[in-house]
């Protein structure tokens, strides 16, 4: 029987997107409590001044709640504004554009690191380079900043940002014969070997089998084996490489070995349950897991490391950064009002999103004011691994949609075993290379 086999509870709050408008909010790893029907917009109305901004995001549960707040509190100083809220849980991306190409936009609204070079290259954002508060740029940690605004301007100000951990369960770990977690991956492979022979869980590393997180710790090995998926300047998929081929390579042989399993294999939806019930020793993610294990499962919360994922024999750590922020609309007729709502989104009044521990701040001096960092010195381990000497982003350039919907079935069809390693990557390079030319 597994070591932490518990009497299964309902996940509330932690259900995690695998698709692109579920990463832009950094991974919706919150309750799907929307407060609508299902997949309908939810209007609400803060303050009562003459100037009417609409504002949109998605993301439900705490993340709204938490963002509803921010607003309040913002028509509450500004007397003047009045805002209208527009909440939409599903497909937000999608229904983004739809408002764009219809010219019916809000003023102000959430959008994903992802997504927004497509829009700065369709100029249906507004540039706020010169005009965003500078004083809250330079509290920015400026290699992230630079990571997830690749693109000329400031089309958007990122609110937070992802790195790539493994949560991991410490007394298991310890029971394999390591008291640390190991940073190689042969000593990776020799943990999770001995994990597998204690019989304490039904795998020792869980991941997602299919969607957008498919296999996502391959992206962070990626960076660390010198791989990359485009070129510096983005203008070529160069992802057919030896360094790309011993990545996908590592994680099949783990997979044929029954090191990992698969989210389809083991039953629950979220990370936090897959470790919190005893189906595995280690996953990834972001701070969604901390704060799914946290919430559901608090009686291990004491238990559970975090780590850099380990790094190729002989090469350097590396990550990648992911995240989400907020634009202003090229066609709003109150531009001063909507960059000031986002300042306020991400000067005075970010302490409760950052509370949350959702996802990790970018602004370095407030690294040191959020209560929950001094209670809990793992979210420490994010900030370093932001430092990692390869550090690498999830927006490749306009087409950058195209481009993971391009990704994500070769790496299926990779660890389903349906696909090689070097077949799957060759039909990225070239697929994505026309997408770019077309």
């Amino acid at each position: 029987m597994p070591r932490h086999k518990l009497t299964r509870r309902s996940v509330v709050g932690t259900a995690t997107g695998v698709s692109i408008a579920s990463l832009a909010g950094c991974a919706n790893v919150l309750d799907d409590d929307s407060g609508g029907n299902g997949d309908d917009v939810a209007e609400s109305a803060f303050g009562d001044g003459e100037i009417e901004l609409q504002f949109s995001t998605s993301g439900g549960g705490v993340e709204r709640e938490t963002v509803e707040s921010q607003i309040e509190s913002f028509a509450e100083s500004n007397e003047e504004i009045s805002i209208e809220f527009m909440h939409i849980p599903e497909d937000y991306e999608d229904r983004l554009q739809t408002m764009m190409g219809a010219g019916e936009e809000p003023d102000a609204f959430f959008v994903g690191g992802e997504a927004i070079s497509a829009y700065a290259d369709a100029g249906t954002v507004a540039d706020l380079e010169g005009d965003f508060d500078q004083e809250i740029l330079d509290d920015f940690d400026q290699d992230v900043l630079d990571a997830m605004t690749p693109v000329d301007g400031l089309p958007y100000v990122p609110k937070d940002f992802q790195t790539l951990g493994v949560m991991y369960d410490e007394t298991a770990l310890a029971e394999a014969g390591y008291e640390e977690f190991p940073e190689t991956w042969s000593d990776f492979r020799d943990a999770l070997e001995g994990i597998q022979e204690t019989g304490a869980v039904d795998y020792p590393f869980v991941m997602y089998e299919e969607g957008l997180f498919a296999g996502y710790i391959w992206y962070a090995w990626l960076a660390a084996n010198g791989g990359r998926i485009m070129n510096e300047d983005q203008t070529e998929c160069v992802v057919a490489s030896n360094e790309a081929e011993e990545v996908l390579e590592f994680l099949v042989e783990l997979r044929e070995d029954e090191l990992i399993g698969l989210n389809t294999e083991v039953g629950p939806e979220t990370e936090d349950a897959w470790i919190g019930e005893g189906h595995a020793a280690m996953v990834t993610g972001g701070g969604w897991v901390l704060t799914g294990i946290t919430d559901n499962y608090p009686e291990l919360d004491d238990d559970i490391g975090l780590a850099q994922p380990p790094r190729p024999d002989g090469e350097e750590f590396g990550n990648f950064v992911f995240g989400a922020g907020f634009a202003v609309s090229n066609d709003t007729d109150h531009y001063d009002e909507a960059v000031r709502l986002v300042e306020y989104l991400l000067g005075d009044g970010v302490m409760p999103w950052l509370e949350t521990g959702i996802a990790i701040p970018i602004h370095e001096s407030l690294r040191d004011d959020v209560e929950l960092y001094e209670e809990d010195d793992r979210y420490e381990t994010f900030f370093e691994m932001a430092d990692s000497p390869r550090l690498g982003s999830w927006e490749f350039g306009p087409h950058t949609r195209e481009i993971f919907n391009i990704i994500n079935p070769q790496i299926e069809g990779v660890i389903m075993g349906e696909v090689p390693p070097r077949d799957a990557l060759e039909t990225i390079e070239a697929q994505v290379n026309e997408t770019i030319e077309a």
